[in-house]
């Protein structure tokens, strides 16, 4: 079975290039690595873009329950589960479905997932987001001359 290893580094005509190596698990060989560079600056900036963009969504599901509110009289959260179904009800069980049966993750769904699903939808969405802004973040520049 491959597995990925963390991101290295290789050196290439003198200069570092991100990469990825991948150590495959073949008989009769200790280990094969295959290595394949990546953007790494890409990738996080993706993911520093996906996490902006899930907390501007974030954002507007706090102010549809703000409106809400101002409608109802009643501080009321809109669940995630509730916001899911609403927006794609089939995708909600082909996930269910995919993470039970295809993953076998049934205490997953049974304790993370439906958990998740009953906080509001606000909070869930600005997590996520939040987890993608971290994952994106840009790496401290460090001094090269060190006093």
């Amino acid at each position: 079975m491959p597995y990925i290893s963390a991101l290295s580094y290789v050196e290439n005509k003198g200069q570092r290039a991100d990469c990825i190596c991948i150590y495959l698990d073949i008989p009769y060989l200790d280990c094969a690595c295959v290595i394949l560079p990546v953007k790494i600056v890409m990738v996080r900036s993706l993911f520093r873009l996906i996490g902006y963009m899930l907390l501007a969504v974030a954002f507007v599901a706090l102010v549809l329950d703000g409106v809400a509110y101002l409608a109802t009289g009643e501080i009321k959260f809109a669940a995630a589960g509730q916001s899911w179904t609403d927006i794609a009800p089939a995708s909600l069980n082909q996930v269910q479905y995919a993470i039970q049966e295809k993953l076998g993750l049934v205490r997953f769904w049974d304790n993370v997932m439906q958990w998740l699903l009953l906080q509001p939808t606000a909070a869930v969405i600005a997590g996520l987001g939040l987890v993608f802004c971290f994952l994106g973040r840009r790496r401290k520049k460090q001094d090269k001359f060190a006093t």
